[in-house]
């Protein structure tokens, strides 16, 4: 989980408000929200996967958030951006588009034994 914490494309809250064009406020709001999503390990702060600067992987995280209120956000990171078997190996957040959106939950919801 450190090395996943620890990986560039997870960025700070100060960075990722910056490159949204956020405030830190607003970022910590969206995060209490289930917004965004965070990664967090004990007193290291939070980091925040860049993927959700773009809408449509933004939007994915979202409805996944939504869908599985009852997963941790470690189970969700590693479902977004690990390779999957539902989607003949290929990683959620690299494949999504606004006209495949439905289907990458669909794989990600059947992958955590979720029903839609």
């Amino acid at each position: 989980m450190l090395k996943a914490f620890r990986q560039s494309n997870n960025l700070p809250v100060t960075e990722f408000a910056a490159l949204a064009g956020k405030s830190r406020q607003q970022i910590y709001k969206d995060i209490e929200k289930r917004r965004l999503l965070a990664l967090s390990i004990g007193a290291r702060g939070q980091r925040i996967p860049d993927w959700q600067l773009d809408e449509t992987r933004k939007k994915l995280t979202q409805m996944l958030m939504e869908k599985a209120s009852g997963a941790d956000e470690w189970t969700l990171y590693y479902a977004l951006s690990e390779p999957s078997d539902t989607l003949s190996g290929k990683v959620p957040v690299e494949v999504v588009s606004a006209g495949n959106l439905e289907k990458v939950l669909a794989a990600l919801l059947a992958q955590l034994n979720l029903h839609d």
